[in-house]
């Protein structure tokens, strides 16, 4: 499990090569992060051996750009990646990923988001909720779409800083807990 300590560090690794790269990552460059991310954390097993010595450091570079070009990682990502084998790092490669996605959001002005509702939504009503984040954000909302039938007739609408739902199951939750009081 990475500690909290690990993911300040990762977030750091992940500032410099932004600084270095002098723009965020695009939305498809970020979606192919995630990509390799998915992939480093179902195989966690690759990172274990790229901090073994039962390979040698050319044969680890040539894994980790065996990866990149695999997921179409950004090009400038190689420089993390040596860095964090080189520095005995490596199991933060997923970490340091995530870092560049969230502040490439950040700095382009992207905000990830759930969006859950209760049913199927009509291109009409995604659009209006696309307005409703992007008009309380002031950003460019990432939407990922979600049905939860426990919703009973509602809809949530999740970032990383924020949750707001109108749910029948919202209300009769309050409900309870004002009785409960």
């Amino acid at each position: 499990m990475i500690r909290h300590e690990e993911r300040i560090v990762a977030a750091r690794y992940a500032a410099a090569l932004l600084a270095v790269y002098q723009q965020p990552f695009s939305e498809e460059e970020c979606t192919a992060l995630e990509h390799a991310i998915r992939f480093y954390r179902t195989k966690s097993i690759i990172l274990i051996y790229l901090q073994t010595p039962l390979f040698n450091l050319e044969q680890k570079k040539q894994a980790l750009e065996l990866l990149r070009k695999r997921y179409s990682v950004p090009p400038i990502v190689e420089k993390i990646d040596l860095l964090l084998l080189e520095d005995a790092r490596i199991f933060l490669l997923p970490v340091v990923y995530e870092a560049l996605i969230r502040q490439s959001n950040i700095q382009a002005g992207r905000i990830p988001c759930t969006i859950t509702s209760a049913g199927q939504l009509s291109d009409t009503q995604q659009h209006l909720c696309k307005q409703f984040v992007a008009g309380i954000s002031g950003q460019k909302p990432l939407i990922e779409w979600a049905v939860d039938p426990a919703l009973i007739a509602g809809i949530r609408f999740q970032t990383e800083d924020w949750l707001w739902e109108d749910s029948l199951d919202a209300r009769l939750r309050s409900l309870a807990n004002t009785l409960l009081i």
